[in-house]
């Protein structure tokens, strides 16, 4: 079971001045991942007070990367 992490978050705050954006391409770097596959979850989140509020997307976003990838 060491083969497998806890999981976990990674967030960047992006600012807006009221337009609206689409985002068209997400990388993630896997260097260290020693299993066959990772399954990634994408978020976008509205900020309230400085944190994390409610989901922009209207349905649930997956991603798997297979230990080959590159």
């Amino acid at each position: 079971m060491q083969d497998f992490g806890w999981g976990g978050e990674w967030g960047l705050r992006i600012f807006n001045d009221g337009q609206t954006y689409r985002v068209t391409d997400i990388n993630f770097h896997t260097r260290f991942n020693t299993t066959d596959s990772v399954l990634f979850r994408i978020n976008i989140y509205n900020v309230q007070n400085d944190l994390p509020d409610s989901s922009l997307l209207q349905q649930e976003l997956f991603v798997k990367s297979y230990k080959r990838d590159k």
